[in-house]
């Protein structure tokens, strides 16, 4: 959006704000509820590289969705104040002080989580598209409708795929930190506006 007028971008980056942390909520929420489920017997139980590699992509796909606003909450309330998040809670997290070098370490850390969950939805609908497309099995309608697929009962959860999500996030925040830090800092022209 055009810098003028500063209100209406304001109010966009408000709704950002709030959205992701309405967003951030609903991931919590669904993530514990996974956690509390058996998950579905794979429908290829012999295919075991792609088996690991769909459950990588869904842990994946669930820290991003946590880490995304997260980091872009912590980055919000380690700046001074402008565009507000639409609650009555205030804007300030515990523990997070008010400090130009954790914002912008947290606005790096947030574009390069964006990057890794755009990947994961992106490789999330290739996967579910190769189900209908090539393998015809069903898939599809397990994840829309609730079908039953796959053969024996449901499974517990493997933590090496999540283990393997998480060198995928290390290895983006690694990137973000070293590809933030040979950068300046400069004062973003919206907080320069608002302040003045």
């Amino acid at each position: 959006l055009p810098m003028e007028p500063l209100d209406t971008k304001f109010l966009f980056f408000s709704l950002h704000k709030t959205v992701g942390i309405a967003a951030f909520a609903v991931a919590l929420t669904r993530i514990i509820w996974a956690l509390t489920q058996p998950r579905p017997a794979p429908v290829h139980p012999e295919r075991k590289l792609e088996n690991f590699m769909a459950e990588l992509m869904h842990w994946t796909l669930y820290a991003a969705m946590v880490l995304v606003p997260l980091t872009g909450w912590i980055e919000h309330a380690a700046t001074e104040g402008y565009a507000p998040i639409l609650w009555p809670f205030g804007q300030n997290l515990p523990l997070v002080p008010n400090s130009p070098a954790l914002a912008h370490l947290m606005a790096s850390l947030h574009i390069a989580f964006v990057w890794v969950l755009i990947s994961a939805i992106a490789l999330h609908i290739a996967g579910a598209m190769k189900h209908v497309v090539i393998d015809r099995d069903g898939v599809l309608a397990r994840m829309l409708r609730g079908h039953p697929s796959g053969t024996g009962g449901p499974h517990r959860h493997n933590m090496v795929p999540a283990l393997g999500a998480f060198a995928v996030l290390l290895a983006g925040a690694a990137w973000a930190v070293t590809s933030g830090s040979n950068q300046p800092q400069p004062t973003p022209a919206l907080e320069t506006a608002a302040s003045e």
